[in-house]
């Protein structure tokens, strides 16, 4: 009778059930499921609207749910899939594990958004793969609006690149036309005055190297 729980002889468990429906199960290994009669693991949770399949402790994550988080004693670790593919894992110092893949130029993203159905207000901490074969990884920073655009990478040689993926010098800062670099104090010194260092093209497509100092009010001064 699925109106009251009772064990059944036929399935070999422990069954709940609300309205005619089946609730929680307890089978015959022990395993406990609740919404769903077939736990996999020693509790499986299934069938709820927002975290369908979400929660399942212990077992292997080997041939883990479609999404998943997973504690594994054996290892102590914890781990979280999504497509049957473990994607994060927290060992068991702490840790945290985010994995980018094996392909060249592939990343994983720590993602900053306004809502989960708006994409506005979007940045990115980028973990991306610079050369698998070598085991190379880089780090790499994004924002924009919508869809966000690299804004600085970290190599895997430590090179620090704004403007570029492609970092040649421990700074590499790359810009078009008059963007380039700019080295300002904080705020006004000695009479007033901020100073500057820059460097960057002019409209006849020669470099150039300006130190300047102004007044806080203005853009001109000396050079």
């Amino acid at each position: 009778d699925k109106d009251i729980g009772m064990y059944r002889v036929g399935a070999n468990q422990l069954g709940f059930a609300t309205a005619g429906t089946s609730r929680i199960v307890v089978d015959a290994s022990g395993n406990v499921g609740i919404a769903t009669t077939s736990p996999s693991r020693l509790l499986t949770v299934s069938g709820i609207s927002r975290f369908e399949n979400f929660i399942e402790f212990g077992g292997s994550i080997s041939t883990p749910a479609t999404a998943a988080a997973i504690y594994r004693p054996a290892d102590n670790n914890l781990a979280f899939s999504t497509a049957s593919n473990e994607r994060l894992r927290i060992d068991s110092s702490g840790d945290i594990e985010l994995y980018s893949g094996s392909t060249d130029g592939s990343y994983r993203v720590l993602r900053g958004k306004h809502s989960p159905g708006n994409e506005f207000n979007r940045s990115e901490v980028r973990f991306g793969v610079e050369n698998n074969a070598s085991g190379l990884g880089f780090l790499a920073f994004a924002t924009g609006n919508n869809t966000a655009s690299e804004r600085m990478r970290i190599t895997s040689s430590g090179n620090v690149g704004i403007g570029t993926t492609s970092a040649l010098r421990s700074l590499h800062v790359a810009g078009a036309g008059d963007t380039g670099l700019m080295l300002q104090t904080t705020g006004a010194v000695d009479n007033n005055e901020i100073w500057e260092i820059q460097v960057a093209g002019n409209a006849s497509n020669h470099a150039d190297l300006i130190f300047r100092s102004r007044t806080n009010a203005g853009t001109g001064g000396s050079e």
